[in-house]
């Protein structure tokens, strides 16, 4: 299913329950905001941010990406966000702690009897070992579900793990949701960075999550967005290196060749095409 986020690298998580929050995030340039009614929103809190509606029918309006966080399947507050989402009419919905295909198919439903319905898509986060066991059934749960999202902190809790630095304990959870959402055509985003005000380490993460094979990643602050959208672009070597690439395919005018060293085959020209469209949105007549 089409959807604007698949083109885009930076994801705005926003508290939902915060009028002046919501209003300055619009400004801020973000791909897409992910309006929170979850984590970052207190019990007593949650219907106010459901009744934060006006701000978000701005959003949509003024052309903004617009994804509304919900609370889990198995939480109290589940269905009132059902009927609070359809008020909204958000392009997508984030769904987190998700473990298995019911509780996708479970939302979906709930979502036509709540409405008529509209073109929204589903991105099931995957924050637990359960739901990494069951990553290939939720990722096929639904049409609807066009992303697979990854929650570092809630995996590491549901584990009893230690987040540590670089963070080689996740790599295996990671190559597995890119793995899988790469087989089923569907975009994968990564876990926010909870550093705050390093932003070389922000951007170090970021880059981390790019050469995962992530296609976005989420952000907390503000000022993560142009950190996030600039790792996620290549570098100018690495732009460099695949024109000559591009331009050496041209010459030898034959399947793989050798070039510095190196043998050139279609897996390495394919990739070169995919640094060149990052970079200059376009492929045609490569």
């Amino acid at each position: 299913m089409n959807c604007p986020l698949i083109t885009t690298s930076s994801l705005l998580f926003v508290p939902g329950d915060d009028n002046r929050k919501l209003e300055h995030a619009a400004r801020l340039g973000a791909d897409a905001l992910v309006v929170d009614w979850e984590d970052s929103v207190l019990p007593e809190r949650k219907q106010a941010a459901r009744e934060c509606c006006g701000v978000m029918e701005r959003f949509q309006q003024s052309g903004i990406t617009l994804f509304i966080r919900v609370n889990s399947f198995h939480s109290e507050w589940f269905e009132d966000d059902v009927a609070g989402v359809s008020a909204i009419r958000p392009h997508g919905i984030v769904l987190p702690k998700c473990e298995s295909r019911e509780e996708v198919r479970r939302l979906v439903g709930a979502l036509a009897r709540a409405d008529a319905g509209w073109p929204y898509v589903l991105c099931p986060m995957i924050e637990s070992a359960t739901g990494l066991l069951r990553v290939q059934q939720i990722a096929t749960a639904s049409e609807r579900v066009f992303a697979l999202g990854f929650g570092a902190q809630d995996f590491c809790l549901s584990l009893g793990m230690r987040i540590t630095t670089d963070e080689p304990e996740l790599l295996m959870a990671r190559s597995t949701i890119v793995t899988v959402a790469s087989a089923y055509g569907l975009a994968a985003i990564d876990s926010p960075s909870t550093e705050l005000n390093d932003l070389q380490t922000v951007h170090k993460e970021a880059r981390r999550s790019l050469e995962l094979g992530f296609t976005a990643k989420f952000a907390i602050h503000p000022k993560h967005i142009p950190v996030i959208s600039r790792a996620f672009l290549p570098k100018p070597e690495e732009v460099k290196n695949a024109e000559q690439i591009i331009q050496q395919a041209r010459t030898h005018k034959k399947g793989a060749f050798a070039w510095r060293g190196e043998m050139i085959d279609e897996a390495k020209l394919k990739r070169a095409r995919q640094i060149i469209e990052k970079s200059h949105g376009k492929t045609e007549n490569l």
